[in-house]
């Protein structure tokens, strides 16, 4: 195995988080190193702040005003090799970038209420790809990266709400896999799914780890 294997591309530095109106931060002095192409699991018990760390790492906390943050919480730039505090980012725009670059896959399916081929062309489409052939390909790409081109081919401009709810996740992968981000966070992707859909959402994260940037 090569050093390079071993980089960690973010960090969770002495992180303290408090929900607006709260007295005390659910989330005191938190460490974690997230490592390229690796899968990282996190496990407690319910309610100890695993989902309210997740969500911390790529800010969509800050969807909700009055959050406080401290520490840091860094992330690898690819162009420069330095690491970045996510936490110094502050306009609406540079969140939504951060998103880009961290996506999240959360408990129950999240599909919008819009066609297949929309669902996986939305992010896309925010962050400025227009040309149809290109973006025709990338859609393309990510469902099949995630393991659902063979039943969504034929059914691209059908609404995702007639999807299963196992595929419906799978979809939900497949928009955030199609931005290329560099870190996927997945908030207990399965806990709403059957065995089947479990173990077909387990094998496909697996294989998601040699396909992503740098790491889950």
């Amino acid at each position: 195995m090569q050093q390079e294997d071993f980089k960690a591309v973010m960090e969770v530095k002495d992180l303290f988080f408090t929900y607006p109106g709260s007295p005390e931060p659910t989330l005191k002095k938190n460490n974690l190193t997230i490592h390229k192409n690796k899968i990282t699991a996190m496990i407690g018990p319910s309610g100890c702040g695993k989902s309210t760390l997740l969500r911390a790492m790529n800010r969509i906390h800050d969807l909700y005003p009055g959050c406080e943050y401290g520490g840091k919480i860094n992330l690898l730039n690819p162009k420069t090799g330095e690491m970045e505090n996510l936490l110094k980012l502050k306009t609406e725009n540079e969140l939504i970038g951060l998103r880009q670059r961290v996506g999240m896959i959360f408990q129950k399916p999240t599909p919008f209420p819009m066609s297949i081929y929309d669902n996986v062309a939305y992010g896309l489409r925010l962050a400025g790809l227009k040309n149809k052939s290109e973006l025709d390909g990338r859609v393309e790409k990510a469902l099949k990266d995630a393991a659902i081109w063979k039943e969504a081919k034929d059914r691209l401009k059908d609404s995702a709400l007639g999807l299963s709810g196992g595929q419906q996740q799978r979809l939900c992968i497949a928009r955030s896999v199609a931005l290329k981000p560099e870190v996927l966070l997945f908030d207990e992707p399965t806990s709403a799914l059957d065995p089947i859909s479990t173990g077909a959402i387990e094998e496909l994260i697996t294989e998601l780890k040699k396909i992503l940037r740098w790491s889950l």
